[in-house]
């Protein structure tokens, strides 16, 4: 789409048809009168099509001028984004006083979204640390940044426990329960690849146990379809699977997703046969994919949209 150009879109709003035209055009004019106006949300966006030259001619200069007004103005995503530009400075060149203190003015802005994440940051610091006072800031960070229920704050403060570092009296109990909650309840992707090995090894005062160690790492796994597995992960991942001598796909699920599907995949036994590779093959056609009768983590994807869809 260019400026000056509409988009139609039509669609359902319950059980209501609904049809809307958004003229590209208008958005850029709406916003920059906005940010004119002094609203910083809108001078923020501006900004970022400026930087990316969106629906206008990209001036960078400019959209760090803006980004820095906003910020000026108070507003705690701007002061977040200039906090994160410094920290991208390269280390000797970094001003560390200006970093922390931009994150602690967003910190003191109770801002539902930036506060936690510039308390989880402050603690990435602190934890960074050659200081050991300093180290010690670590723990209260990640507890403050937690109780907002950010995971990758919870999943810091697991290994804080874990290793006693960072200013927490190690505690294998509450490590491992803030691991599980990271990984459990928030998907937390690392926190998973972590359960999954300390199951396997049977580390930090864990039982090794396959039943957890294996789902957790098939989560990992399903990471792959979108590209966010990095090497080193694959490996890892593929460890602890081949330790336990399983597939990253749950056999059993596939057999019964097919069944709920009307296919005929023959027992929900977990055994990839015949039977269930030919209910595969008419899956893979019906909905137009590559016909392989392979299961994969891709083929789970598959059968677990196609499922939702018949809801």
């Amino acid at each position: 789409t260019r400026p000056g150009q509409a988009i139609r879109l039509e669609g359902m709003r319950g059980n209501q048809p609904f049809s809307t035209e958004i003229h590209v055009g208008n958005m850029m004019g709406d916003m920059v009168s906005a940010a004119r106006m002094g609203n910083t949300f809108a001078a923020i966006r501006v900004s970022e099509l400026l930087r990316q030259g969106r629906f206008v001619a990209g001036n960078p200069d400019l959209a760090q001028t803006i980004l820095e007004n906003a910020a000026k103005l108070g507003n705690p995503e701007a002061k977040s984004r200039i906090a994160l530009q410094l920290m991208q400075v390269e280390e000797g060149a970094r001003d560390s006083e200006k970093i922390e203190a931009l994150l602690i003015e967003v910190v003191e802005a109770n801002d539902p979204t930036w506060s936690s994440w510039a308390m989880n940051k402050l603690g990435e610091i602190a934890a960074a640390s050659e200081d050991e006072n300093r180290k010690a800031q670590a723990v209260v960070w990640y507890r403050r940044a937690a109780a907002a229920f950010r995971y990758d704050s919870i999943h810091a403060l697991a290994w804080q426990y874990l290793t006693g570092d960072g200013g927490a009296a190690q505690d294998y109990e509450r490590g491992m329960e803030l691991m599980h909650m990271a990984a459990e309840d928030g998907g937390h992707t690392a926190a998973l690849l972590n359960l999954a090995i300390i199951y396997t090894n049977g580390s930090y005062g864990r039982q090794k146990a396959g039943e957890i160690a294996v789902p957790a790492a098939r989560k990992v796994a399903e990471a792959e379809l979108t590209g966010g597995l990095s090497d080193d992960w694959k490996k890892r991942v593929e460890d602890v699977l081949k330790a336990w001598n399983a597939t990253p796909y749950d056999p059993v699920e596939i057999q019964q997703l097919l069944t709920d599907l009307g296919f005929s995949p023959g027992a929900v036994d977990g055994r990839i046969g015949n039977a269930t590779k030919r209910a595969i093959r008419q899956f893979q056609a019906r909905q137009g994919l590559d016909v392989t009768g392979e299961p994969s983590v891709a083929l789970v994807s598959d059968l677990r949209w196609a499922r939702a869809q018949q809801r």
